[in-house]
C-alpha cells in the first residue's frame, strides 16, 4: 500500500491493518509530490472497476477481488502512457533492454 505521509497513514492501527492482510507499506518521500499521483490514480481505478462492481461481504472476498484486479491491471490492461502495453509487457521490454 503506497500513500503520502499523512498522519492517518502513519498510525499504528493503519499499519497493523495492512500487515494483517499481508500488504507491505510504502510512503512517498517528503518534498516529492510527483510520487503520489500514480498511487492515487491506481486507487481510483481499483475502486471504480473493482470494489464498486461487486457486493463484497467479507475481507476474504475483498482481498480476492483486489488480487484479481491487480493481476488484470498488470497483465492485460493496456496503458497508453507506456506505449499501449501492459505493465508486465513494459517490464519485460525493459529487462530485454538491460540484457543488450
Amino acid at each position: 500500500m503506497h500513500t503520502d505521509q499523512g498522519s492517518a497513514y502513519l498510525s499504528e492501527i493503519y499499519e497493523i491493518f495492512w500487515k494483517k492482510l499481508g500488504a507491505s507499506l510504502s510512503t512517498a518521500d517528503k518534498g516529492k509530490p510527483t510520487q503520489n499521483p500514480y498511487a492515487e490514480a491506481f486507487i481510483s481505478l481499483l475502486v471504480r472497476f473493482c470494489l464498486t462492481q461487486y457486493e463484497l461481504l467479507t475481507i476474504v472476498e475483498v482481498k480476492q477481488a483486489v488480487v484479481r484486479f491487480i493481476k488484470f491491471y498488470n497483465s492485460d490492461w493496456v496503458h497508453g502512457e507506456i506505449g499501449k502495453m501492459s505493465p508486465d509487457q513494459k517490464l519485460e521490454q525493459y529487462r530485454s533492454y538491460l540484457k543488450t
